[in-house]
Formats: structure tokens, sequence, C-alpha cells
């Protein structure tokens, strides 16, 4: 005759029980990051980016990028309050003005967005916009 032993079979289903939250919780992580929207900053002006600020026209959305080395890259997470296009205000390590409006277009509950500045010699702006 066996003996069961419930104390190995509930470990065994804890375990179990465990794992699968895990696994679910990695989904899901993944999930939301899969979905959020992407602000990412390239330069390649030749010299560092010392302040970069970009918003979003008529909503309280905006990022601050500093401090971004020649070839360098920063990227941030964004979410929309209200519909509008972006735009951008910063300087140049030599003081030369980074300034533009009107770039692209970002709506309330958008998700997966990925929006990219990329600042070029003399300040000038180039911009792309595209779901990952």
């Amino acid at each position: 005759m066996r003996v069961i032993n419930l104390r190995k079979i509930m470990r065994r289903r804890v375990i179990t029980l465990a794992i699968i939250g895990v696994l679910i919780l990695g989904v899901t992580t993944w999930s939301l990051r899969a979905i959020q929207n992407r602000l990412t900053v390239e330069n390649h002006s030749g010299q560092p980016i010392t302040l970069l600020m970009i918003g979003v026209y008529g909503s309280s959305s905006s990022f601050m990028f500093e401090n971004i080395p020649d070839g360098g890259k920063a990227s941030r997470s964004f979410s929309v309050d209200q519909d509008g296009g972006f735009y951008v205000h910063g300087f140049l390590a030599d003081g030369t003005s980074i300034s533009g409006g009107d770039f692209g277009y970002v709506t309330n509950g958008l998700f997966g967005e990925h929006a990219q500045f990329v600042v070029k010699q003399g300040g000038g702006l180039y911009f792309s916009q595209g779901k990952d």
C-alpha cells in the first residue's frame, strides 16, 4: 500500500503556481513595454548637445535631454494626454540654437509609437515617426 505524502504534493503545487505566476508577470511586462511610446534623440551635430527640450503642443508632456555627446543617443518613453505635434528647443555646446516646431502628430491613447529626432550639423533637425 502506498502512502500519500501530502507535504510533497503541496510543495509541488506551490512551486508550479509560483512558476506560472512568474511567467505571467514576465509576459505582461514584456507586452506593456512593447506598446509604450518611445522618443529618441540622436546627435550627429559634430559637438555635444547641452540641452534639448521636446514637447507636445497643447499638452503637459515635455521631455528634457542633457549632455548628449556627438554620436550619442538618448531615449525616453512617453505618454500623450492631448492631440498635437512635437516642438523642439535646445542648444549645442557652442551655443548654436536647435529649434523647430510642428513635427509629426500624436493623439491621446496612442500606443507603440516611435518618434525620432536626429540633430545634424548647425542644429538642423531630421524627424521620423512610426510604429515599433
